[in-house]
């Protein structure tokens, strides 16, 4: 009896040595039935669930389980049933209602029979790991999230492996790889021997170095596009000692391309300052050697002991170099237009047969004023005047022509010049020959510059350098291109061309300069002309001028001053500044307009840009001249309204 209640004792004190035992151990441990029946579970576990160990607990339907989690729960057991043993995760409820996350461990239990009988199960509060866990993942989504779009390039690679581990959308972009073609694979792979042995060598320097390297490089890709990058490599030493390298790149094309724009925008400036430096100390030369022959011979003109013979040399050179500084004066206004693309272009049907005649006879004259008797001019039109129509715009297609012609005349004092036209794939060559000296081969390429004349010319035959650039400016507005063939001592060809089409047609008669009268035989007595100008000595010119033809004249120095004599006075014909102090010239002429529909008014003015002269037309003014204007300009204009 003695030793039964001994032994009792001692399970006693084994079993509550066992609980005590369990009820410290840092883990929640339960055994129960198959069924679900408790048989034991330890401190931690009832604390957790906030019962007491009399209170009845059922494992089949576990209350404290979360519920979208019970799945996990009930798998895991049926696995411990059936194999013996499981391992799950899942979120319990606390007696506080808060939500943790447990580690759980199933153990079957057998019977002396071997049967299942009943299963231990072991959990862990996991919450602090998983917060830890989800914290890391977190970061590891923000950062691959980043890296994904940071608009940097961005890779990481193995140091040994040389496999890639890191490629972001920047990287698929530059290098057109995309990422799941990149990851896993090394540099021979992706890029070729070449290639990758470049990018070997800076992966080793930056590894064995242990320091940062930034370089430029330029990629060149299968499509023929090529990038300017700028690399950053950064070693770096994981945990376990293997080495990496991140890489950073930025794609800097656009920003090379600005630099290099920069650059030629401040060569240009530099190019255009010496310019302006030379366009300035040029026109000094051009605009003072004229002025110097007119100041210099209106002096001696007033000399007593000139003789008439000497007076009419004088006046002829003083005329000559006032055409120059006129013909300078046009040029520098042209260019000036050119530069701010103001120049326009007005197109037309025009007869260029007739055209190319016209510029013979006006050759001809003056190569007989230059005494050039040696030379001869010729030109060739091939085709008929019926199919010789262009479609430009004539005063610009002249000015060219005449600048080509001035250029070879000016460089020709014997043997010939030739100009015409010849037809090729529906374009017309126009062309200037002549048997001059030549043009070196150095000076060819920049013989259309501004300022730019053939080296070693003749001081006799230098002029502004402005002609043939602005030839080659009004060709290309046209439509055309304009070049040159040229050796020393064969003379020089200059060549043209612009679109022809050879439906063109046109009236013969266009292009036909109007009929000249004598200025000296115009009679034009008992007629009244109304003079409209401000300036003292143009007024002074034009009286000068009409006197002889006993006209009746009356001035007006401002345009309400001419409206006004309107209204008193009639008037065969009115001359109308358009530059005019108080009312200009525009306003005064529809306030006479108004007055007198029928009234001839004759526009003038110092403003003689090409398309001025339509513009005045278009607002109704009879006739146009352009300051400085000639004897026979002015009567040629006031003989088509004064028989």
């Amino acid at each position: 009896m003695a030793e039964n209640n001994q032994s009792a004792n001692r399970v006693i004190r084994h079993r509550n040595l066992f609980r005590q035992i369990l009820d410290n151990i840092n883990s929640r441990i339960a055994l129960y039935t198959l069924d679900g029946k408790l048989i034991f579970a330890n401190r931690l576990f009832f604390e957790m669930l906030g019962l007491n160990r009399i209170t009845e607990v059922d494992f089949s339907h576990p209350e404290w389980i979360y519920p979208d989690d019970f799945g996990i729960y009930k798998e895991a057991l049926d696995t411990a049933i059936a194999d013996g043993e499981s391992e799950s995760e899942y979120r319990c409820i606390t007696s506080e209602g808060k939500l943790i996350n447990m580690s759980a461990r199933n153990i079957l239990m057998r019977d002396n029979k071997q049967r299942p009988s009943l299963i231990v199960s072991i959990t862990h509060d996991i919450t602090s790991f998983k917060n830890r866990e989800n914290a890391i993942l977190s970061s590891r989504d923000l950062l691959e999230t980043l890296i994904e779009h940071i608009p940097t390039g961005v890779f990481v690679k193995d140091a040994v492996t040389r496999e890639y581990i890191v490629w972001n959308k920047v990287c698929e972009n530059i290098y057109s790889l995309p990422k799941d073609k990149v990851i896993g694979k090394t540099d021979d792979e992706l890029f070729g021997t070449e290639v990758a042995n470049k990018f070997k060598s800076k992966d080793v320097e930056v590894v064995e170095s242990g320091a940062n390297d930034e370089y430029e490089e330029v990629l060149f890709t299968p499509e023929g596009k090529s990038f300017n990058l700028i690399k950053a490599k950064i070693p770096f030493k994981l945990k376990d000692n293997n080495d990496m390298i991140i890489g950073l790149m930025r794609d800097v094309t656009t920003d090379r391309a600005q630099e290099r724009l920069l650059r030629q925008a401040r060569e240009k400036a530099l190019e255009s300052d010496k310019l302006k430096t030379a366009f300035l100390a040029n026109m000094s030369h051009e605009i003072r050697t004229p002025l110097n022959s007119i100041l210099g011979f209106s002096d001696l003109m007033d000399n007593p002991d000139s003789s008439e013979l000497d007076k009419k040399t004088y006046l002829t050179i003083i005329r000559n170099n006032g055409k120059r500084l006129l013909s300078l004066i046009n040029d520098i206004i042209d260019v000036s237009k050119i530069e701010c693309r103001q120049l326009e272009i007005n197109k037309d049907m025009i007869n260029i047969n007739n055209i190319i005649r016209t510029l013979h006879s006006t050759f001809e004259l003056q190569k007989n004023k230059l005494d050039k008797a040696g030379l001869k001019i010729f030109y060739s039109i091939p085709l008929p005047d019926e199919n010789a129509v262009l479609d430009t715009d004539q005063i610009r297609f002249e000015q060219i022509f005449t600048n080509l012609l001035n250029n070879a005349l000016k460089f020709t004092d014997h043997g010939y010049i030739e100009f015409g036209y010849t037809i090729e794939d529906e374009k017309m060559k126009f062309f200037v020959t002549d048997s001059g000296p030549g043009i070196k081969k150095d000076d060819l390429d920049s013989i259309f510059n501004r300022f730019r004349t053939s080296k070693g010319v003749k001081s006799s035959q230098s002029g502004a350098g402005l002609g043939l650039t602005i030839s080659k400016e009004l060709v290309e507005l046209l439509g055309g291109k304009i070049w040159v063939e040229s050796e020393i001592g064969r003379g020089a060809t200059f060549i043209f061309s612009l679109p022809y089409s050879p439906d063109n047609r046109v009236s013969s008669t266009k292009n036909v300069s109007a009929p000249t009268v004598n200025a000296g035989k115009c009679k034009w007595p008992g007629k009244r002309i109304l003079i409209t100008e401000d300036n003292d000595d143009v007024r002074f010119y034009l009286e000068s001028l009409l006197k002889p033809t006993c006209i009746e004249i009356v001035f007006a120095v401002n345009g309400e001053q001419a409206v006004e004599l309107c209204q008193k006075t009639a008037f065969d014909l009115v001359l109308m500044d358009i530059d005019l102090p108080e009312m200009d010239g525009k306003e005064a002429f529809k306030l006479i307009k108004k007055l007198n529909p029928d009234l001839p008014i004759i526009a003038e003015t110092a403003y003689a840009m090409v398309g001025d002269e339509e513009k005045l037309r278009k607002l109704g003014f009879n006739d146009y001249l352009s300051k400085p204007f000639s004897r026979e300009q002015l009567f040629n204009s006031i003989s088509q309204f004064i028989n």
